[in-house]
């Protein structure tokens, strides 16, 4: 339980120890010895077998493959690669460590998918194992603390942190977060400042803020158990939270950068809302949130909050929750100090969310609760540590039906964990779920363009696109046109933020006039996607034949994605490629050359085009050990993304093999074009070569 230390010796406050809820009569909370131990064991148990057959999953693009895939800083534990990590960002996020912990997974096992899932696990697993220490500091009962932290431990709202990948973040600062909590509690115990435990609080501190940034309450929350356990709040209290406050402050200035960088920030411009909406929407998304901490339905990747869908009753009920909590943390702090500190627990993390100063794209998502559920789950174990004593002292010992009901709560929300995973088995999956949640339609399962009315239901725009990138990643390109057409004739208002996906419709069209209407306001705002627009500007000018305007939009385009940290390889291809077809064979290779250095292990053509590229400028040798390798890559059953024309690697190496004087290789390349296209240019091209070696 949460101390009272400093009180005055007064009958109302001499009590050293106070129960997080009256008692009638304590009973003992003492645990064997070799069971509390287990009990720990168990939770991480509990939590690995929840989550094992997420180790399977798939990623999910949606912010997994830019963290996982194109980020160049991960692919090296180099010196210079951690100074990047520490001094730039990624897509609008200043998380340093989580960053470190990818390039780590790098490192031990490449792009194998589920070694990341694994290290994700783990960051929970450690987490849950964290809130048990926490809770059994708090609440000086084993039982309790292992309820409160199993009830963490199943909670559903924890799948998208857990299953999500690039939602690192979220799990490795639980760890970080929790276990700071845990050593300040350690270091408040002591009469003195110990030589390790202040030390050691901030620094776990610090990593918890660098993992991500919303663990900058740390310092407020510091102040809250003060506050909560009766600690005076003298000069020592004071001075040693300043060197937190002060990594806080860095660490916000760093992070609101990186928001403001890729524009994940909204300006006054932008929001279109007064004062008092936001308050209205603000009370509204508090309310959600209480609604989904205390049962879990109805959860989804995304929830489309805004002005025209404010509730006024979600709002009321919002308003009148803040009260209720507000006045619980004061009254409680005296007669249940645990339950007043799980109250700050949980509202001072969602302060860093909540829109309230800064205004985030994302008004609500379920991994924001993550950290503010540490603090419910305790509120419900203090109450129910203190209804299990109330009984004892009543009833004799009779507390089955407590427990019973304890147990139920923890299958129930363990049956909607699993139930939840497996909405996130797949990109598809997941995006179907999220626009069935949004337009309020039944049924579970793959959704396909037949299913979506424009007409009769209130869709989200930007989920039909992500579904449709979906199905064009897994190659069902019938599905991804007939969600295009579905949106061809949608208000122009309602496809703001999606410029890039329907300029890429249009091009596909073969209306690249369209595509640059479309795509050259965005371009020109300097936003995150004007990267993007900028790339796909460079293919609609190919396609009108205009070279000099397609490698100006390229040269942006490069400039852009540098500017946010991570250089394309697939515009460094098309610059590289507008160089070869001027004969400048010397700037095409250093262009391809870094183009090599950033592209994933899975797109073979930068290595292509650079061996093309050596032997334009004589270098056989080179050229032919490179093509070797790219081809060997090829049909070693990588999935290879984009496309290779395999045709093509064959023909060149059959050229470099004859002219380096490697007859029967050749020969071997050659026949194999020959045989793929047999009446086409280059299987007559090889054939007359192969008739050139005998």
């Amino acid at each position: 339980m949460v101390r009272r230390r400093h009180a005055k010796a007064s009958s109302a406050t001499r009590a050293t120890a106070v129960d997080p809820l009256p008692t009638a009569a304590p009973i003992p909370a003492a645990t064997p010895g070799r069971l509390e131990l287990l009990l720990p064991l168990g939770l991480a148990l509990l939590a690995l077998a929840l989550y094992a057959r997420t180790l399977a999953y798939p990623l999910i693009y949606f912010d997994d493959a830019p963290y996982l895939l194109e980020d160049p800083r991960i692919r090296s534990l180099s010196l210079a690669s951690l100074w990047e990590i520490f001094t730039s960002t990624c897509i609008a996020n200043y998380h340093p460590l989580t960053t470190l912990t990818y390039a780590v997974d790098h490192a031990l096992f490449g792009p194998w998918i589920p070694g990341f899932r694994i290290s994700q696990l783990l960051f929970y697993t450690a987490g849950v194992v964290a809130v048990y220490a926490l809770y059994r500091r708090l609440l000086e009962h084993a039982a309790a603390a292992f309820f409160g932290a199993a009830l963490f431990a199943v909670h559903a709202v924890h799948v998208e942190p857990v299953v999500w990948l690039a939602s690192r973040k979220d799990v490795l600062c639980l760890w970080l977060f929790v276990s700071a909590v845990c050593l300040y509690l350690e270091h408040t115990s002591r009469r003195r400042l110990g030589r390790w435990t202040y030390p050691l609080t901030v620094g776990v501190a610090a990593a918890a803020m660098l993992a991500k940034g919303y663990a900058v309450v740390l310092p407020a929350v510091f102040a809250a158990y003060d506050y909560c356990a009766g600690r005076r709040p003298d000069a020592r209290a004071v001075l040693e939270k300043l060197p937190l406050v002060g990594i806080a402050v860095g660490v916000v200035v760093a992070t609101v950068a990186a928001q403001n960088k890729d524009t994940a920030l909204l300006g006054a411009a932008d929001l279109h809302i007064s004062a008092f909406e936001r308050g209205v929407l603000l009370l509204q998304v508090l309310a959600a949130y209480v609604g989904k901490t205390l049962w879990p339905a109805a959860l989804s990747l995304k929830y489309v909050v805004s002005e025209d869908r404010a509730s006024p009753l979600a709002a009321l009920i919002g308003g009148l929750l803040l009260c209720g909590a507000g006045f619980a943390l004061f009254y409680a702090r005296r007669r249940a100090p645990s339950v007043s500190f799980a109250i700050a627990l949980f509202l001072l993390p969602l302060l860093t969310v909540m829109n309230v100063v800064w205004t985030l794209r994302t008004w609500i998502t379920d991994r924001y609760l993550l950290l503010p559920t540490v603090g419910a789950c305790l509120a419900a174990a203090a109450a129910g540590l203190a209804l299990w004593r109330r009984w004892a002292a009543e009833r004799r010992g009779r507390q089955w039906p407590l427990a019973a009901a304890g147990a139920v709560v923890l299958v129930a929300l363990g049956v909607q964990t699993w139930s939840r995973q497996a909405d996130w088995q797949s990109e598809i999956d997941i995006w179907s779920d999220t626009i069935r949640k949004e337009a309020g339609l039944e049924g579970r399962g793959r959704l396909t363009a037949a299913g979506i009315d424009l007409h009769k239901e209130r869709h989200d725009v930007d989920s039909i696109v992500h579904l449709a990138y979906a199905y064009q990643r897994a190659h069902d390109t019938a599905q991804a046109t007939a969600l295009a057409g579905l949106l061809r004739d949608v208000d122009p208002s309602r496809k703001r933020g999606n410029e890039v996906f329907f300029a890429r419709n249009a091009l596909d069209a073969g209306r690249p006039e369209e595509a640059l209407r479309i795509l050259r306001p965005l371009a020109e705002q300097n936003i995150w996607s004007s990267s993007s627009a900028w790339a796909w500007m460079g293919e609609a000018y190919n396609r009108l034949h205009d070279v000099e305007q397609a490698r100006a939009a390229f040269r942006e385009a490069d400039a852009a994605y540098r500017r946010s940290g991570r250089p394309d390889a697939g515009v460094l291809v098309e610059l590289g490629t507008l160089d070869f077809s001027d004969g400048r064979f010397d700037a095409a290779e250093r262009t391809y050359e870094e183009a090599v250095r950033y592209a994933l292990p899975t797109n073979l053509r930068p290595r292509f085009y650079l061996a093309l590229a050596k032997d334009r400028r004589g270098k056989t040798q080179e050229a032919f050990a490179l093509t070797a390798a790219v081809l060997a890559a090829a049909t070693s059953g990588i999935d290879v993304d984009p496309p290779l024309d395999l045709t093509a690697v064959h023909l060149e190496l059959g050229v470099l093999a004859a002219r380096l004087g490697k007859t029967a290789e050749a020969k071997h390349h050659l026949e194999e074009v020959a045989r793929r296209e047999p009446d086409l240019p280059r299987g007559r091209q090889a054939g007359d070569l192969l008739r050139s070696l005998r």
